[in-house]
């Protein structure tokens, strides 16, 4: 149980509605979030990647990092505060550019946990 201050405590109680309407309320509530859909910033028919696609897409992250971003090219990055541009091809071609994007686009439609995936592991890496 929270505390609430004297105040907050009688603020609450002089402006609390009715429990009638307060079930009403919580009832149209509850029935709003059920009909919810998913966000419909995801693509059409969209389902999230299972925990291996995940674990598989953090794996070739972690190799593409140990491959394309040495020490030395995090540690200029750091320094310059300057994405290289030749990286943006060699990120394309690994398929880390557009994974939230339609497969219709040319994207690989799989969500922004997987987006999320692949952005802490580059972080990760330049962190290093």
């Amino acid at each position: 149980m929270s505390f609430l201050s004297p105040c907050r405590a009688v603020l609450l109680q002089s402006t609390r509605p009715s429990l009638a309407s307060t079930t009403k309320r919580s009832l149209l509530a509850a029935h709003f979030y059920q009909q919810r859909h998913a966000s419909t910033k995801h693509p059409k028919g969209f389902a999230p990647p299972s925990q291996d696609d995940l674990d598989e897409l953090r794996e070739r992250t972690i190799e593409f990092a140990r491959r394309e971003i040495p020490q030395e090219v995090a540690q200029h990055v750091d320094h310059s505060n300057e994405f290289p541009n030749e990286m943006w091809q060699k990120m394309g071609e690994a398929g880390f550019l557009g994974i939230t994007a339609d497969e219709d686009y040319g994207g690989l439609a799989m969500g922004y946990q997987a987006h999320c995936t692949v952005m802490e592991e580059l972080s990760r890496a330049s962190g290093m």
